[in-house]
């Protein structure tokens, strides 16, 4: 029974690869649609339109610097949580419970600064292309 459901779930991943994977680059390379404009005959077309700076989600806005300043500070409470988990680790005198705890933190706070920095990285994306 499990065999059988594993089995439907392969073909369907396989079926439905075929059918999308084919279209991505077509997609891709597609001109912008935009581009054969003449905004001299078209004055009215939206993309005639002049871009207006949003002070709320531009690369200097309020929403980048709050996010870069989160970062910052969560970056930094990580960093002293490595270094007071690296303290008592030193200072656990082999009790294992200690070591644990203290692995435990300084593995969680280095997964906690992967996440901050690839967050900054996907927001920062994000805001490029806005």
């Amino acid at each position: 029974m499990v065999r059988m459901l594993i089995v439907r779930l392969l073909l369907v991943t396989l079926v439905l690869m075929a059918v999308v994977i084919p279209t991505v680059p077509a997609a891709a390379a597609g001109k912008d649609p935009f581009g054969g404009i003449d905004c001299s005959k078209a004055h009215d077309a939206a993309v005639c339109q002049p871009t207006a700076t949003d002070p709320l989600t531009t690369s200097n806005g309020v929403l980048h610097r709050i996010t870069t300043l989160l970062a910052v500070v969560a970056g930094a409470v990580a960093v002293v949580v490595v270094a007071a988990a690296g303290i008592g680790y030193i200072s656990s005198q082999g009790d294992p419970e200690k070591i644990k705890k203290a692995k435990n933190a300084i593995l969680y706070a280095i997964a906690g600064l992967v996440i901050i920095v690839l967050g900054q990285a996907i927001i920062n994306f994000v805001i490029g292309k806005v």
